[in-house]
């Protein structure tokens, strides 16, 4: 009988090397897949990193081409290319009509290396505009004694132009538009006999 129970655990010792082995790969399989998941994950955390930082480095040279604008007083085009602790930036500078500038700067960050980002950045710069109207009234806008107006008349109720004033644009309110102070004094003669004609349409016969 114990010649028989040595036998059986001599037996058994195989499968349990078996299992061992089995047991060790799984770990192993297991072990290669959170390595290859981390090492994806610092590279995906690194591409936008670095993706956010072509950003900054464009920004950085949108910055510059400003600079150089306003130290040639305002008369400047060319292209030119810097760098920071970050990447490089290539900027081009181009001056359009009206003191209007266009400024394009393309930032890169590792440029030709693993996790390398580019990115384009474009900006126009123009003068604000400062008054957009001559005369502005939140109410209503009359002109008397012969003004003369260079520029274009608003008002948000009624933009009222007497005979004698000059105006060089356009007289507009909330109720209607019109190029010369004639056709504004026209249209008030229109509508007020639009409204005389309505109110005798409208009047009951006395029979």
């Amino acid at each position: 009988m114990i010649d028989s129970f040595v036998r059986r655990t001599r037996g058994e010792e195989g499968v349990a090397l078996i299992i061992a082995v089995v047991l060790m790969g799984v770990v192993a399989t297991l072990a290669g897949l959170m390595l290859t998941v981390g090492v994806h994950t610092d590279q995906a955390s690194a591409r936008g990193r670095n993706w956010v930082q072509s950003l900054h480095v464009a920004e950085s040279g949108v910055d510059q081409a400003m600079a150089k604008i306003q130290a040639a007083g305002g008369n400047y085009s060319g292209t030119f290319t810097g760098s920071t602790a970050q990447g490089s930036y290539s900027v081009t500078v181009s001056r359009q009509t009206r003191n209007q500038y266009t400024i394009r700067s393309v930032g890169s960050v590792l440029p030709g290396k693993q996790g390398a980002a580019t990115r384009a950045l474009q900006v126009t710069m123009a003068p604000p505009s400062v008054f957009k109207n001559a005369l502005f009234s939140y109410t209503t806008l009359e002109t008397k004694n012969g003004d003369v107006i260079t520029g274009d008349v608003w008002a948000n109720q009624n933009a009222i132009v007497e005979a004698g004033t000059s105006v060089s644009g356009s007289s507009m309110d909330g109720l209607l538009s019109s190029r010369s102070p004639r056709l504004r004094a026209a249209s008030r003669s229109r509508h007020a006999r639009e409204r005389a004609c309505s109110a005798t349409s409208n009047a009951r016969p006395d029979w």
